[in-house]
């Protein structure tokens, strides 16, 4: 074959970077340049966001048992969202207070279109519930669900502390952009507790949910108009509100046939306790004994870095435990934190990239020329810089999916610059 032939049977692509340095050199500059800013541009996460057409309807019935629970809430919301279109799937647990309507839509389903429709059927369900049920609350599934850090605080405090330090510590979290949701876990609310004497409701012949209603009605704080005058005018306001555990016991619950006033205090026994324990978090430090904690989960928003929102909340963490309002002896810890796994997988990427461009760089150093070992090693984080420039414009995020797939890319990237050499060399 004569060189004319062989300079032929290069391509227009290989005669165009070979022939033109100054061209070449400017596409290097650039494919450095975006590689680079598309790295510490795009949003780290561990699992890229996936729309997930799965729903959950929750409703609220405070004291209803699982068998009222099934029967008028369940069921009259099972109804309605079984005639909705492109349904795949539809399950329901009732249970003490509470049911879950889970839904799940055929994967082709638009994400905006089922809520839309859920929203719809849960109206028309709405007007056939209790009374006394809450309006029913519809969660979206996502793989952001995962927490991406969970805060354990802890010390040699009462728990009370602990809670009230939850409860200002999410006060603060909430407010970062980015975070989605904190849920405390290992806290109990401290309420009021109405503990109510059967026997003595059924000498006076009044139903526990009389009881329920009056202090439902008594407790309310609202406006209640004007009072206008030519020389006085001043806003009327209804108060209601409970301000002492006493205002609960003196409550007027009824009126008997006898002129007969019956207070709370004559059928109940109203007194300060904590809600039920639902939860229970405890952390071991290297292998000691457990220890309760209350810990604080938090998820991120859709779209988000979740190296850089685990790096906020470290410093809003911070920035508390500096002020004069942080108890003296509690500690904080992150624990379960995603941005560690990602920060590993990253450096296992580089280390894996590094290592690639150094066994390519041997084995051409040995078996052919300099020229041909440095020019296929530059190749390797060339080629993996413009993958991130490429991603990085397409608007996808570098997860761990990513990283696992460029880590694979590699071997093959490392057989590939070895033969393209070798039959350059060879030519």
């Amino acid at each position: 074959m004569s060189s004319q032939d062989s300079q032929r049977s290069t391509g227009p692509v290989f005669d165009f970077f070979f022939l033109r340095p100054v061209p070449t050199a400017i596409w290097i500059f650039l494919l450095l340049v975006f590689g680079i800013l598309g790295y510490r541009s795009m949003v780290k996460e561990s699992l890229p966001d996936l729309e997930i057409p799965e729903f959950s309807v929750l409703t609220t019935w405070e004291g209803a048992t699982p068998f009222m629970v099934e029967k008028e809430v369940t069921q009259e919301l099972e109804r309605e969202l079984r005639s909705m279109p492109g349904l795949k799937r539809l399950y329901s647990s009732s249970m003490y207070s509470r049911s879950i309507v889970a839904v799940t839509f055929e994967a082709d389903q638009d994400l905006d279109q089922c809520m839309r429709r859920i929203q719809q059927q849960v109206t028309l369900a709405q007007g056939e519930l209790p009374s006394g049920a809450e309006r029913p609350e519809i969660q979206v599934s996502s793989v952001n669900d995962i927490p991406i850090v969970s805060i354990a605080l802890s010390g040699d405090v009462d728990i009370s502390v602990l809670e009230e330090l939850s409860r200002e510590v999410k006060q603060r979290l909430d407010r970062v952009a980015g975070i989605r949701r904190v849920l405390v876990r290992g806290s109990r609310t401290e309420v009021v507790q109405v503990r109510l004497n059967p026997q003595q409701l059924a000498s006076l012949a009044l139903p526990p949910t009389l009881i329920r209603e009056q202090i439902r009605s008594h407790g309310i704080d609202a406006p209640w108009g004007t009072f206008a005058h030519p020389d006085l005018e001043f806003t009327l306001r209804l108060d209601g509100a409970y301000n002492e555990v006493e205002d609960l016991r003196q409550l007027v619950v009824a009126r008997l046939d006898n002129g007969h006033v019956v207070r709370l205090e004559d059928v109940a026994r109203v007194e300060f306790g904590h809600l039920r324990e639902t939860t229970r978090a405890a952390l071991s430090r290297e292998g000691s004994d457990f220890e309760p904690v209350v810990a604080l989960e938090v998820t991120k928003a859709p779209g988000h870095d979740t190296i850089a929102l685990v790096e906020q909340a470290r410093r809003v963490l911070e920035e508390h435990q500096d002020s004069p309002f942080w108890p003296q002896g509690v500690e904080w810890r992150l624990v379960g934190s995603q941005a560690e796994a990602i920060t590993t997988e990253l450096d296992r990427g580089f280390t894996n990239g590094w290592q690639s461009m150094l066994a390519v760089f041997a084995i051409l150093f040995v078996l052919l020329t300099w020229r041909e070992a440095v020019v296929a090693a530059i190749s390797v984080p060339l080629t993996l810089l413009g993958s991130m420039a490429t991603l990085w414009a397409l608007g996808y995020t570098f997860n761990l999916l990513t990283i696992v797939g460029m880590i694979l890319a590699l071997g093959l990237l490392v057989d590939d610059f070895i033969l393209i050499m070798e039959g350059m060399h060879e030519g």
